[in-house]
């Protein structure tokens, strides 16, 4: 098996050791069979499926009564970067198999997982505590598709800086600017990084949020 996955971790050795074995007893878990005899063939085959892949990530957060807005961050690259306040957000990962398991942790950085949910190929990852001035690395363990595809990890890095509106690592005096031009408006899709405290509306108070925090710039 560690020919075939040499990344395997005895976990999963372990798990799919017990879920390829042939029932010589009563079903499951018996004192006088253990989970059955060992199929090495049969351990294989499962190995022989495709992990899955990680196709997309993306940082969501509610904007008020507008609904949410998603920036896409890079799997490769230079990584985005969040310019909204460190309230609770999601992150979204979507795969390209529906995915059965996966434990979301914290790889860098200061935040908190609260929660997640895996729905068909998408897993969602509810964070709180997330600290401005960061680099934050979110990832994904013990990833397992509905068709026995297994992968360790998958991760993605998020710059957080608040009101980083134009994206390039600094809060600046021409981030200012672009929130105030549009001071007034609701958040839209093509708007919504200019309402920096995520309540629906780009307004003078996201004006002074982005102000004070001028000359900030990532580590």
């Amino acid at each position: 098996m560690l020919e075939a996955r040499a990344k395997l971790s005895p976990g999963r050795i372990r798990e799919v050791l017990q879920a390829t074995t042939l029932e010589v007893g009563p079903a499951g878990f018996d004192f006088d069979s253990g989970y059955g005899l060992i199929q090495a063939d049969a351990a294989l085959a499962n190995l022989a499926q495709s992990p899955p892949v990680l196709q997309s990530v993306v940082s969501r957060q509610t904007h008020g009564a507008r609904g949410s807005f998603d920036i896409p961050l890079p799997l490769s690259g230079s990584p985005a970067t969040e310019p909204r306040l460190g309230g609770p957000r999601t992150m979204i990962f979507t795969f390209d198999v529906p995915i059965q398991r996966a434990t979301p942790k914290i790889i860098a950085g200061t935040a908190t997982v609260t929660g997640s949910t895996i729905a068909n190929n998408r897993v969602t990852v509810q964070l709180s505590g997330v600290a401005n001035l960061q680099w934050l690395t979110v990832g994904l363990e013990g990833i397992e598709g509905v068709d026995g595809g297994y992968l360790n990890g998958a991760s993605v890095v998020v710059g957080c800086i608040e009101g980083d509106v134009n994206q390039d690592k600094m809060a600046s005096t021409l981030d200012v600017g672009l929130v105030r031009v549009l001071a007034g408006a609701y958040a839209d899709a093509a708007s919504f990084r200019r309402d920096i405290n995520a309540d629906g509306l780009i307004s003078t108070l996201d004006v002074g949020l982005v102000r004070v925090r001028a000359g900030n710039i990532l580590p």
